[in-house]
């Protein structure tokens, strides 16, 4: 189980960002109140997925889309991430939107668990892993957080640093 930054980053280094890793409630929480995409998501016992909610996030606004979408995961949609199968129009469209607010005294997590029980689901972290990995999971709810961003971003601070450091050696 992955407990922190570093060791989500160091997940990441070893397996080319292909990370489908359990993670600890706490990290979750820090990586959902910092606006990271996620999937609430079932695995149903016969390796179907069914979807509670995603988050639609822009750089104004912060929505949880909550659905009760159920489909067959088609071969085609095991090669999909969860976003591109959530809104596949093979999965039912019978959700709501929930307008999420910063600044409101409860941090995005507290807000998305009075919405759905989050303790109900399992913390995992993915980046580039497709739906046919992660129906593989043994049946339960998921909250699947999309930590790619979050991979990008570092990799780009850690190079930028190198080239920072490799310039001032040249000096």
């Amino acid at each position: 189980m992955i407990k922190s930054m570093g060791e989500m980053l160091a997940a990441g280094w070893s397996d080319g960002m292909n990370i489908l890793e359990e993670a600890s409630r706490e990290l979750a929480e820090r990586l959902v109140n910092n606006r990271q995409p996620f999937a609430l998501l079932h695995v149903e016992g016969n390796g179907d997925v069914s979807f509670e909610g995603i988050t639609e996030y822009d750089s104004s606004e912060l929505t949880l889309n909550l659905s009760d979408r159920r489909g067959t995961l088609t071969e085609e949609m095991k090669g999909m991430s969860a976003d591109e199968v959530f809104y596949h129009e093979d999965f039912c469209n019978d959700g709501g939107l929930v307008t999420l607010e910063e600044g409101t005294g409860l941090t995005l997590y507290e807000q998305i668990d009075s919405e759905v029980d989050l303790s109900a689901f399992h913390c995992y972290l993915c980046s580039g892993k497709n739906m046919g990995d992660v129906s593989k999971l043994p049946a339960g709810s998921y909250l699947m957080i999309d930590c790619g961003e979050t991979m990008r971003k570092v990799r780009e601070q850690l190079r930028d640093g190198r080239e920072g450091q490799h310039r001032t050696e040249h000096r």
